[in-house]
């Protein structure tokens, strides 16, 4: 029973602290910034895979990423 009330004043403190100082602006600051950060580097994917997509070793390393991912996700890359 007090393993119980301590664990609750411990969740209800976790939130009145992430209120105070800002908890949602900051974790919505740094979900933006980590969608910034990947942008350049999906552009940079992308322009790899139109230099090397042409070739043996592009269809090669498609086919290995086919057979890496779920079938799911295989199958729904694969329609487009």
């Amino acid at each position: 029973m007090a393993q119980t009330l301590s664990f609750i004043k411990f969740i209800l403190k976790a939130i009145v602290n992430f209120n105070r100082h800002d908890g949602m602006p900051m974790a919505g600051h740094l979900a933006f910034l980590g969608m910034l950060a990947l942008f350049p580097f999906i552009i940079f994917l992308v322009s790899l895979a139109g230099t090397f997509g042409q070739s043996e070793a592009g269809i090669d390393a498609l086919a290995a990423m086919f057979e890496c991912m779920p079938q799911d996700v295989a199958v729904v890359i694969r329609c487009q």
